[in-house]
């Protein structure tokens, strides 16, 4: 987020209520997203399997980064993916936690 904040973005978060919103990117989270003007959504630790909410960002005009480290189907959501799980991905270590993929990038 500094980095960004530092380049002159705009940035904030959001940390969804699993129990009130789902597991992961949904929807509705996009939709929250788009009411509160973002451009850009970048998960973190989740999205490898969010392919309506990844869909309902894009149709609201939100582009969708996903970073993750779960397994991901044989379908994943048609935006910017992060895993070292996903199919063709070089990078040797295949257990880092979702925080060290975000770190990563």
């Amino acid at each position: 987020m500094d980095g960004l904040a530092a380049m002159g973005a705009k940035v904030d978060f959001l940390v969804p209520n699993r129990f009130e919103h789902g597991y992961g990117l949904t929807p509705e989270l996009a939709e929250i997203a788009a009411a509160q003007g973002v451009d850009l959504l970048i998960t973190v630790d989740n999205g490898i399997a969010s392919i309506a909410g990844v869909a309902r960002a894009q149709a609201l005009g939100l582009d969708v980064i996903v970073t993750d480290h779960h397994l991901p189907a044989d379908t994943v959501p048609d935006c910017i993916i992060v895993n070292p799980n996903q199919k063709g991905c070089g990078f040797p270590s295949k257990s880092l936690a979702g925080v060290s993929v975000i770190f990563m990038c």
